[in-house]
C-alpha cells in the first residue's frame, strides 16, 4: 500500500546524527507538509511529519544540516506565506516552527550548512521578488536580519559547503536566464562575515543549479552542474 508520492527521493536531505542514525527530510506531494524519517542502520522509521500539531507546510524541498550539539536543523519555503521557515530537532522532538524572517520571501527552497568558522548556520535562498541571491546567520538561536549575497539573480537555488581549508562557507547558483550573464556559473565565498563574489566559468552555462561540495581527501571544493552542448545536457565540475 503506498502511503505518500514524495516530492524527491527521501535521501536528497539527509543527516548523520547520534553516532549511526541517518534523518531523510522532505515534502508530502499530497498534504505539502513536510516529513521526516530516521533510520537505524537497521531499518526506516514510518514517515512522520515534523511538528504535526503546528500543521506546518513546506512548498518544496526540506533540508537539513547536523550541529555540534547533535541536533538537526531543518529549513523550507512555508507552501502559504512562501517565508522561509525552520524547526530544530533535539532530543527526540522537533520545535515549533518559525519563519527565519517576516521582511522577505523566499523562491523554492532554503539550503542552510553550518559554518564552525562563525559558529553559525548559514541560511540561504532565491528572493521572491528580485531572484538575488540572499543569506541569513543564525548563532546562538537568533537569526541575522537577511542580506544580499550579490546583485546577480538566480535561475533557481543557491546551494553552500564548508571549505575548512579556508575556512570559508561558499555559495553557488546559475546565473538568471534573462541577464546579459545568462545561465553562467557563478560562486560566493563567506569570511569574516562579508561575501566575495566572482565567477566560476561563463564557457560552459549552467542549466538549472551549480552544487557545491567539499572533498577532504585533496581539500578543495567541487562545483558541478549540467550544461547543454549541441542538444545534449552534459556534467561538469570545476575545483576551488
Amino acid at each position: 500500500m503506498q502511503l505518500f508520492s514524495f516530492f524527491f527521493l527521501i535521501a536528497f536531505c539527509r543527516e548523520i546524527f547520534a553516532d549511526t542514525n541517518i534523518m531523510a527530510t522532505w515534502s508530502s506531494r499530497e498534504l505539502c507538509c513536510p516529513y521526516y524519517a530516521i533510520y537505524d542502520g537497521k531499518e526506516w522509521s514510518l514517515p512522520t511529519p515534523i511538528a504535526p500539531h503546528t500543521h506546518a507546510t513546506a512548498n518544496n524541498n526540506v533540508y537539513t544540516c547536523l550541529l555540534p550539539n547533535g541536533d538537526v536543523m531543518a529549513t523550507w519555503v512555508d507552501n502559504t506565506s512562501f517565508l522561509p521557515y525552520y524547526s530544530l530537532y533535539h532530543a527526540g522532538d522537533w520545535s515549533v516552527p518559525k519563519p527565519i524572517t517576516l521582511s522577505l520571501q523566499a523562491y523554492n527552497d532554503v539550503y542552510i550548512s553550518y559554518n564552525p568558522t562563525t559558529e553559525e548556520v548559514i541560511a540561504t535562498w532565491s528572493d521572491c521578488f528580485s531572484s538575488c541571491p540572499y543569506y541569513s546567520a543564525c548563532q546562538d538561536g537568533q537569526w541575522s536580519l537577511p542580506a544580499q549575497i550579490s546583485d546577480l539573480p538566480v535561475q533557481n537555488h543557491v546551494y553552500t559547503s564548508y571549505n575548512p581549508v579556508t575556512q570559508e562557507t561558499i555559495a553557488s547558483w546559475v546565473v538568471c536566464s534573462e541577464t546579459p550573464e545568462a545561465l553562467s556559473c557563478y560562486f560566493s565565498s563567506y569570511a569574516n562575515h562579508t561575501w566575495a563574489t566572482d565567477l566560476i566559468t561563463s564557457c560552459y552555462k549552467g542549466e538549472q543549479d551549480v552544487f557545491t561540495v567539499y572533498h577532504p581527501v585533496s581539500e578543495e571544493t567541487f562545483s558541478i552542474w549540467s550544461s547543454r552542448c549541441d542538444g545534449s545536457i552534459y556534467p561538469y565540475y570545476s575545483r576551488y
